[in-house]
């Protein structure tokens, strides 16, 4: 929904990094950057100023945060990188790619007494949230207390770009949600 931009400056007095991006987890940034830089986390200063929604989509560490920072250490001085929209649609992780089968034994009385789910969910070409699946099954009895249930993910790999936690991360749609309301009483 918004995009995403990075400046990286080197500080020479530590020979360390300070980088402004737009993330939700600034904590999961310098250590991811501290791994692909070779460097101490105690080098890296990573501030997250008040970057508006991200829904997800701003957790963990993208391509260009780690390239800027690894060229601002290399010729010594501050850059910048302004995502824009197209680059977001193209690169950016996005929320859902998940197909779903659901079968449910309903009880003359509305009861759900069974539900079987099979789901075959894209997770991109490189796969940032691979448990995102996980977080499916476990959410698919909603509310309800279903005596039978047998749920299954299977993860695939494809040519899109990766899925990551956006926007109420492995829920299912709305719309089953109300199809189970409108069947059980309980």
């Amino acid at each position: 929904m918004e995009g995403r931009a990075v400046v990286a400056a080197p500080d020479p007095a530590s020979g360390g990094l300070t980088i402004w991006t737009s993330t939700q987890t600034p904590h999961q940034v310098r250590g991811e950057l501290a791994g692909v830089l070779r460097m101490p986390e105690s080098q890296i200063r990573v501030i997250a100023p008040d970057v508006g929604g991200g829904f997800g989509v701003k957790i963990g560490i993208y391509p260009e945060e780690a390239l800027l920072a690894a060229l601002a250490l290399q010729l010594h001085r501050p850059l910048r990188w302004v995502e824009e929209r197209l680059e977001h649609m193209v690169a950016t992780t996005h929320g859902r790619a998940q197909y779903a089968d659901l079968e449910a034994a309903v009880q003359s009385d509305g009861v759900i007494s069974g539900l079987r789910m099979r789901v075959i969910a894209d997770l991109g070409a490189y796969p940032m949230a691979p448990g995102l699946p996980d977080l499916t099954t476990a959410m698919a009895t909603g509310v309800y207390a279903i005596a039978n249930v047998d749920l299954e993910a299977v993860c695939v790999y494809t040519n899109t770009t990766p899925v990551a936690a956006y926007r109420g991360a492995g829920r299912r749609s709305g719309l089953l949600y109300r199809a189970l309301d409108g069947y059980s009483r309980r």
